[in-house]
């Protein structure tokens, strides 16, 4: 086990450093200097951490994708401490009861901060640090910013900022791709669509680019990509004998 595998299955786990020190009976220090390689996991330890954190060699790389974000595993098993159901904490943070499901089971891979905050609050508790850094870190876009996931339904979590957003339907397929100087404004606009219901759009998600004409490109090149499967979007889509 090495001090990724830890950190690693530590915030899958939505643990802090802290809880996994007091769980194994050493120092927070320590287990952040096993994280960062600066000291090697005695051999008792490593078996306390593997029970513990259910450990197997490969097995953190190999199972990642398959796991809600450590933000969303944090909010999982604090929800669990405070014996509230899902209803009772999307009532408490005033978020849908579908999001809170979508969080926890790692469907919304990066709430927007809002979201994340009204959760803290909901829960009385921070999260840990690392914890949301390592989940925007995971859906980051190198040179332009994170993926952040929204409920296209609630006013209050459409991004007013100009960026490239995508809907995807309940088998989170992405069926629409958009962009706009206001994501906000655009996507009310869509809502006096025929399609703009569930569970055609379900989930939607946007990075922030200011620059309209990089919006523009991206828009285009996704679009093209998806090609069929942006079932909605017409233009951009080059389909047999255009």
């Amino acid at each position: 086990m090495t001090g990724e595998d830890l950190k690693a299955a530590r915030l899958r786990a939505g643990l802090s450093q802290q809880e996994v020190a007091a769980r194994v009976d050493v120092t927070q220090p320590t287990i952040s200097n096993w994280e960062s390689g600066s000291t090697t996991i005695p051999h008792d330890d490593r078996i306390r951490l593997r029970e513990f954190l259910d450990i197997s060699l490969g097995e953190v790389a190999e199972s990642a994708h398959e796991e809600p974000s450590p933000f969303g595993a944090w909010v999982g098993r604090t929800r669990a401490e405070k014996q509230l159901t899902v209803a009772e904490l999307a009532g408490r943070a005033g978020i849908s009861t579908m999001q809170v499901y979508n969080i926890e089971s790692g469907r919304t891979a990066n709430p927007r901060e809002t979201t994340r905050l009204k959760l803290a609050r909901a829960l009385d508790q921070d999260p840990p640090p690392d914890a949301i850094l390592a989940t925007e870190a995971a859906v980051a876009i190198e040179g332009v910013g994170s993926l952040e996931d929204f409920d296209p339904y609630a006013d209050d979590q459409l991004p007013d900022e100009g960026g490239v957003y995508v809907f995807y339907d309940i088998s989170e397929r992405p069926i629409y791709v958009g962009e706009s100087a206001s994501v906000r404004d655009r996507i009310r606009s869509h809502r006096d669509k025929f399609w703009f219901k569930q569970p055609i759009v379900q989930t939607a998600a946007f990075v922030r680019v200011l620059d309209e004409e990089t919006r523009k490109s991206i828009e285009q090149v996704l679009i093209r990509f998806l090609k069929s499967n942006a079932v909605i979007n017409k233009h951009y889509v080059q389909r047999g004998g255009d």
